[in-house]
């Protein structure tokens, strides 16, 4: 399965809307708690962008995300031979702890990611460390999935 999607525009009129973005690059905001709280159990704070629903993930997705020149990473895959051959403790315990888990056919799965999918799935996850769930929308569409 393909997924497209092209680059959304948010909806909202210009100007002030009530809302002046935070820059979480500058490291003046506390973000911590916002990346394992469920924002669902908010009112849905952004009208006009389908995509987010708290204003913390649009001002992530600005600030953090869309703002480096190479947002999402080139690397789609991982080479586990290489990893091995690094013959690094730390890698090693790494690779073990994957196997373990059972990641390393979905890891090494290689694929021409849609960049928006991934930018997106960033700004909005959180995690219910309790649960073990991580927790993220595409598109205003809750998705989750259990880590354990």
């Amino acid at each position: 399965m393909v997924l497209r999607i092209s680059r959304p525009h948010r909806t909202t009129r210009s100007g002030y809307n009530g809302h002046r973005m935070k820059n979480y690059t500058k490291g003046k905001h506390d973000f911590y708690n916002l990346r394992y709280d469920n924002p669902r159990r908010y009112g849905k704070e952004m009208t006009g962008d389908q995509r987010f629903w708290l204003w913390f993930q649009a001002d992530w997705y600005e600030s953090v995300i869309m703002t480096k020149t190479k947002p999402i990473i080139e690397m789609k895959s991982i080479d586990w031979q290489h990893l091995e051959d690094l013959e690094i403790l730390v890698v090693s315990d790494v690779v073990v702890a994957c196997g373990r888990m059972h990641m390393h056919v979905i890891m090494d799965f290689n694929f021409d990611w849609n960049d928006e999918v991934v930018a997106q799935f960033y700004a909005t996850l959180h995690i219910n460390r309790a649960s073990k769930t991580m927790h993220w929308s595409l598109q205003g569409k809750p998705l989750s999935v259990s880590y354990t």
